[in-house]
């Protein structure tokens, strides 16, 4: 959905008006005076804050927040319009005019896990510079920043309320903020409010956050090649050894350390679980083995010892597996 805007509305539909001599009664005023030879007045609607001159009005914040009060609960396509309609009640000029030079669309997930263990299947993406900050991540190009963070986290280091539904959830929050050169993102001279208020061009927006959240998140890929069984156990232990193929080593290892982020297994787990000595020695990478092997041990998900041909196979994958990832050992 919509949330912050900055919006520019001139008197360019009307060079006879002067914006100061029509300040709206609703105007909280903050401030007023003269900056670079030009007198201004700046104040706020709500959250929104206007600063006004003479030709010239300048309205930032978040229409989300304006409408709702927070960015967390749905704000609908019809609340955004009637959010704008009072907005340009309040000010009492036609802001249908105004040129759009800052547009964020975001939108909140709710996870199953603590946010920040998301963060490690987030890639590369082309012609973009990754970022990593203290609460989340950054995609930053020319005409678009990407932006993921913890929600919650995020309330709580303002010290704002969290809503009650809220309370203990885990949110990731995925904004897409254009800053720059709007029109040539959007393929037109200038981008005006009028544009954000179409329902095509909405849902636009829509498929392009979607696409955009697809291009960084990691899917996971479907299992192919399995052996026809009816035996749960061997299913099991099937899957886990292809999802191991699929994704990768250095993949499978984050996904280790995301789990012991979260407090899923623990130091005390790698002690108490016992795997076969032979498995063990097969593997030269002290991180592997207190890490990956008691990790699939705690997971239930090989049962290697009771299928000789099945341990074997699997002795070798290891085998070949750790020479690429430390050749002579």
């Amino acid at each position: 959905m919509y949330d912050s805007l900055v919006l520019i509305l001139t008197n360019e539909y009307d060079p006879t008006i002067n914006f100061l001599n029509v300040i709206p009664k609703e105007l909280k005023i903050n401030s007023e005076g003269i900056e670079y030879g030009i007198p201004y007045v700046k104040g706020s609607f709500r959250n929104i804050k206007v600063r006004i001159t003479k030709s010239k009005i300048k309205i930032e914040g978040s229409i989300h927040v304006f409408c709702k009060g927070n960015n967390l609960e749905p704000m609908s396509f019809h609340e955004f319009i009637e959010a704008i309609n009072l907005l340009e009640q309040m000010l009492q000029q036609p802001i249908e005019h105004a040129r759009v030079s800052r547009l964020d669309f975001s939108g909140n997930m709710l996870l199953k896990h603590p946010i920040e263990a998301y963060f490690t299947y987030f890639g590369q993406k082309s012609r973009f510079k990754k970022q990593v900050f203290d609460n989340g991540i950054n995609y930053n190009s020319e005409e678009l920043i990407l932006v993921f963070y913890d929600k919650i986290k995020e309330l709580k280091q303002k010290r704002e309320v969290v809503p009650e539904y809220f309370e203990g959830k885990n949110v990731l929050r995925f904004e897409m903020r254009f800053m720059r050169k709007l029109g040539k993102s959007f393929h037109v001279y200038e981008l005006k409010l009028n544009t954000l208020k179409e329902p095509a061009f909405f849902n636009q927006l829509c498929l392009k956050w979607r696409q955009e959240f697809k291009s960084v998140a990691m899917e996971m890929i479907s299992p192919v090649g399995l052996n026809p069984t009816g035996s749960k156990p061997k299913l099991l232990e099937e899957l886990a050894l292809l999802h191991i193929h699929q994704i990768g080593i250095d993949s499978f290892l984050n996904e280790i350390s995301s789990w012991q982020a979260i407090g899923e297994i623990t130091k005390k787990d790698i002690i108490e679980t016992k795997i076969d000595k032979n498995v063990t020695r097969s593997i030269r990478l002290d991180m592997m083995v207190e890490n990956y092997i008691p990790l699939l041990c705690k997971k239930r998900t090989l049962f290697l010892c009771g299928n000789r041909e099945r341990y074997y196979n699997y002795k070798k994958w290891i085998k070949s597996m750790t020479e690429s990832i430390n050749p002579g050992a």
